[in-house]
């Protein structure tokens, strides 16, 4: 087939249902629109394996 043959097939398929975009946008509106629910903190606490936990807290602040 023919480049040329193969665009004006592809054009004539491309002919669509206005109706089909609407119903597509009202779709990903609702999507949109979804309430996220809230995401729970993490239960796990990290703890520093450290003597003076202000004093590696401000070396961690320090270095990073």
């Amino acid at each position: 087939m023919k480049p040329v043959n193969l665009v004006r097939k592809l054009r004539r398929d491309a002919a669509f249902e206005p109706a089909a975009l609407d119903r597509g946008k009202e779709q990903l509106m609702a999507a949109i629109r979804q309430e996220v629910a809230p995401r729970r903190r993490p239960a796990i606490v990290p703890q520093l394996p450290y003597q003076d936990i202000a004093a590696a807290i401000a070396f961690l602040e320090r270095a990073f």
